[in-house]
């Protein structure tokens, strides 16, 4: 089996959002992120059977998707005190066995996201790549 490839979209004026996203989190959520990234890397198949860390978005949304995983900041003792859910969004492309990160964000709430606006951004930018605009960078 081929590893999945993970890239992020880089728009032609130079706004890299992934990396910035990405850049400004807690070291928590960067380790967390990598290793959920890892993990999907060598999975077969995102799709079937249907997976916890990989959902595709229905409605306006659509065709990305979000990698899911939670991040919940704790105490000194070890114990929750904010539950953290991180939402990468990118676009899946089964052919190419690649996933392209357009924004970082955190769900607050079901369809509800800090920045809110991140997946009508995250769908911006997948509209310009697909009028082939931007530039595709490979994360490590």
């Amino acid at each position: 089996m081929e590893p999945w490839t993970f890239r992020q979209y880089v728009s032609d004026w130079g706004e890299w959002p992934f990396r910035d996203w990405y850049n400004e989190q807690e070291t928590r959520v960067r380790v967390l992120f990598d290793f959920y990234k890892d993990l999907l890397r060598n999975r077969e198949n995102w799709l079937m059977p249907e997976i916890k860390e990989f959902r595709l978005f229905d409605g306006p949304h659509a065709p990305l998707g979000e990698i899911r995983y939670r991040a919940d900041d704790e105490d000194r003792h070890g114990r929750m005190v904010k539950r953290r859910r991180i939402r990468p969004i990118g676009f899946l492309r089964e052919t190419e066995h690649d996933f392209i990160l357009f924004v970082g964000c955190e769900e607050i709430r079901n369809g509800q996201y800090i920045p809110s606006d991140a997946p009508d951004k995250a769908l911006r930018l997948f509209r310009e790549f697909q009028l082939g605009k931007g530039t595709l960078y490979e994360l490590d």
